[in-house]
């Protein structure tokens, strides 16, 4: 589980875990010395994911639609 990841991570001198939000309860069980060499960030979606790891502003892309598309292109994708 999380526990053995961020040990195994803390070993190996990792120095920023990226987990699921739904992921935090999981930190109770690891040791605060683990916890406190660790940088650890909690994302529910791809894009804090991305936002995270990159650390880079990302905004999500929106589809094209019929109003914006391109004239002989289906949904604007040329």
């Amino acid at each position: 589980g999380v526990k053995e990841k961020l040990l195994a991570a803390s070993r190996a001198g990792i120095e920023k875990v990226i987990l699921p939000l739904r992921n935090q309860k999981d930190l109770i069980d690891v040791p605060i010395e683990v916890k406190s060499s660790l940088k650890i960030s909690f994302v529910e979606n791809i894009e804090e994911l991305l936002r995270e790891a990159l650390d880079l502003d990302i905004t999500v892309l929106t589809p094209p639609t019929v109003s914006n598309a391109l004239p002989g292109s289906p949904l604007g994708y040329s």
